[in-house]
């Protein structure tokens, strides 16, 4: 899956700065959702080689055709899941190897 950052469409004044929301965003491997929840996990997720063998559709990004704006100062020193992974462990990220995208589907 690829994502880009663009630049929005709307000046500062359409967004009502006065509201703001809080939530959280908990990232949990399927196989750890019993011992935290009690409840069995509702399915297992594909890995990235399951899916393309199901021959299950891809999806393009939306903002393909806009340009990404540069990367920032913050973001530049960042190192992916899987460097950091490797660096740790001295191994590669589990089902972590590209795949061939099979037939995908653009959305407008």
């Amino acid at each position: 899956m690829r994502q880009t950052i663009e630049t929005d469409p709307y000046k500062h004044e359409d967004w009502d700065t006065r509201l703001s929301q809080k939530f959280f965003v908990s990232h949990l491997h399927a196989k750890d959702w019993l011992s935290l929840t009690g409840e069995p996990a509702p399915n297992v997720p594909p890995t990235a080689q399951e899916y393309s063998a199901a021959e299950l559709p891809w999806f393009e990004w939306y903002g393909a055709d806009q340009p990404p704006l540069p990367g920032g100062k913050a973001l530049a020193g960042l190192r992916s899941v899987g460097t950091l992974h490797k660096d740790k462990t001295g191994a590669e990220l589990p089902h972590s190897q590209d795949v061939e995208m099979v037939k995908p589907i653009f959305l407008d």
